[in-house]
């Protein structure tokens, strides 16, 4: 299976930690289960971590775009795990972190 390379720092300047775009991107083929199944994976592992869950976050909004004209059923599961994260971190996360949540939405995640 051959996986696309998005060339995200690239298009948006950011350098990514984590493969969470990857791994999403892997689930794909395999269905909205899978998907769901390997978000939920990475959410629940990555929520308390600022850097982390704004990065998942980042990588989410990203596969939005990428299906936003294409796959509207894997576009609108996109959606809405993005805005259970932007909830998640709009609630638990504070002062520093949530600047940086804000900052890096704002700075990478504007299309």
């Amino acid at each position: 299976m051959a996986i696309k390379d998005w060339k995200i720092e690239q298009l948006t300047g950011y350098k990514p930690h984590k493969s969470f775009y990857v791994e999403l991107s892997m689930a794909e083929p395999f269905g909205i289960s899978a998907i769901a199944n390997t978000y939920d994976r990475l959410f629940v592992e990555n929520r308390h971590d600022p850097i982390f869950i704004t990065e998942l976050s980042m990588a989410v909004n990203w596969k939005v775009y990428e299906h936003y004209d294409k796959e509207k059923w894997i576009c609108k599961l996109y959606q809405s795990m993005w805005e259970q994260i932007d909830n998640h971190c709009r609630q638990n996360l504070k002062g520093n972190d949530l600047e940086y949540y804000n900052k890096c939405i704002s700075d990478y995640c504007n299309w």
